[in-house]
């Protein structure tokens, strides 16, 4: 196998040294390390998201908002719900293998109904909101989970996961 050059990672043109499956390393490191985004910026993000999800994972919630209030700080505005929602997608996906025998799949069908009404009606909007606006309804989003009242379902007919689930989503998208 062909060395790697040393740090070309960092530099603006990324080398192409290929891996054993034929595929280009500097793709691999383009996708942890994008150009758009400083070398310190990318490293930060994923010690961050790392920690983040600990986080959750030892206190069962907060890891997500403190990662996007974190995000807000070094991505631009247009930037940040998609790759939030990825990398939160990512984590709670893992979560859910985990708990995999735990999950109520009629809620999870639910939920997911009104989540895809949510994201494809959200993001027709968030796309064409100013990123100051995005700003603001990301900040009021993360003061809202802190200091704001959860909703309780309590005994609520599973089907009103549908509208939690478009909800959530339709907010998020801002």
């Amino acid at each position: 196998a062909a060395a790697i050059p040393p740090a070309h990672w960092m530099s603006a043109k990324r080398a192409t040294t290929p891996t054993r499956d034929g595929r280009d390393m500097s793709d691999i490191a383009g996708f942890f390390f994008p150009d758009q985004l400083h070398l310190a910026a990318s490293l930060t993000l994923i010690v961050t998201s790392f920690f983040t999800s600990a986080l959750t994972a030892a206190v069962g919630l907060g890891g997500g908002v403190a990662l996007i209030a974190i995000m807000a700080t070094v991505m631009p505005a247009s930037a940040l719900v998609p790759v939030h929602g990825v990398v939160q997608l990512g984590s709670n996906a893992g979560r859910a293998l985990v708990q995999l025998k735990h999950v109520d799949w009629l809620i999870a069908l639910w939920f997911a109904v009104g989540a895809a009404i949510g994201a494809a009606v959200g993001g027709a909007i968030a796309v064409e909101l100013p990123p100051a606006v995005l700003k603001a309804g990301i900040g009021l989003f993360v003061l809202w989970v802190v200091w704001g009242k959860a909703p309780h379902f309590g005994k609520a007919p599973k089907r009103v996961m549908a509208a939690a689930g478009f909800a959530s989503t339709f907010l998020s998208m801002f």
